[in-house]
């Protein structure tokens, strides 16, 4: 076979290996809101407090990992530290905190697919912040994402008593501030290793989540072996593996491709959810949650 032959073949097996890598990746992530959930109903342990020792033990694991490929990859410019902390406080530890509290309060899938509701927040960020205005491609998912979120939510129904609105609203609040990850994140992305953002981001979540409820570690201390195994658990495989997966993945793909073969994780999380916790949602919602992905799948491809 000549060289020539060998270049496209080599180009494919790659690929591909870069979309199982991200699968796998998602499936990790798939895994989180029923973990937490179950965490939080057999343990009683708080959002603040899982949300701490999340960022923590992710924050000391990626901090090996960083330090293992160089001490030059630790080091970063003064002038980065804003962003890269803005990115820890909201985007990872405030974030953590609202997901830990919207996956106790409604089901596990609703929830991811609000959470995945980030891509189009950052749009329209984009739009506020520089005047970015929408194309026609992001206008219509704008419109697909915002039906979808109709119908996962419920709100079409303001009447139904049922609903908890409360717990809604925090489900959406997980998008706006998993949106500003990019939005801080983007020079910082760009100058430096990807294991760099993500150990000083996850150092920051921790040590924001530590000022604003001193208390939050000490609860994990007073609770039983089962809660710390499943906390690490949540830590090595809906995080750390996560990650790990993702960023192995993005050496052979695009960051779109990616983004698009990752736009699975509401399905993957809605199996997981009923195999685990019994959790099923309803046919509107089901169709709202394929809208929101399909708008996150069109600015992906964007």
């Amino acid at each position: 076979m000549s060289r020539l032959k060998v270049i496209p073949v080599l180009a494919v097996a790659l690929a591909r290996r870069g979309y199982l890598l991200v699968l796998a990746a998602t499936i990790c992530w798939a895994t989180s809101g029923t973990f937490i959930k179950i965490i939080r109903q057999n343990y009683d342990l708080s959002a603040w407090t899982l949300a701490f020792w999340r960022d923590l033990l992710t924050f000391l694991i990626f901090f090996a990992i960083t330090a293992s490929l160089g001490r030059e990859k630790l080091r970063v410019a003064w002038g980065d530290l804003p962003s890269l902390a803005a990115m820890g406080a909201i985007s990872i530890g405030i974030f953590h905190v609202l997901w830990n509290t919207a996956v106790a309060m409604i089901p596990v899938a609703v929830a991811t697919v609000l959470n995945y509701t980030a891509p189009v927040f950052v749009v329209l960020f984009a739009w506020m912040l520089w005047r970015e205005k929408p194309n026609r491609t992001q206008a219509i998912a704008l419109t697909l994402a915002f039906a979808g979120c109709v119908l996962v939510t419920g709100a079409y129904n303001v009447a139904d008593k049922t609903q908890d609105w409360l717990g809604l609203l925090i489900g959406l609040s997980t998008g706006i501030t998993y949106g500003t990850f990019s939005i801080f994140g983007k020079a910082a992305l760009k100058r430096y290793d990807s294991w760099t953002v993500l150990t000083y981001a996850f150092g920051f979540a921790a040590l924001t989540v530590f000022i604003l409820q001193p208390s939050a570690p000490l609860q994990l201390f007073a609770s039983p072996l089962g809660a710390w195994l499943w906390v690490i658990t949540l830590v090595l495989i809906s995080t750390v593996t996560g990650f790990s997966f993702y960023t192995s993945g993005l050496k052979h793909l695009s960051v779109g491709s990616a983004s698009i073969t990752a736009t699975i994780e509401p399905v993957m999380a809605t199996g997981f959810a009923f195999f685990l916790l019994g959790e099923v949602i309803g046919l509107l919602q089901i169709l709202g949650g394929l809208l929101v992905i399909a708008a996150v799948a069109l600015l992906s491809a964007r």
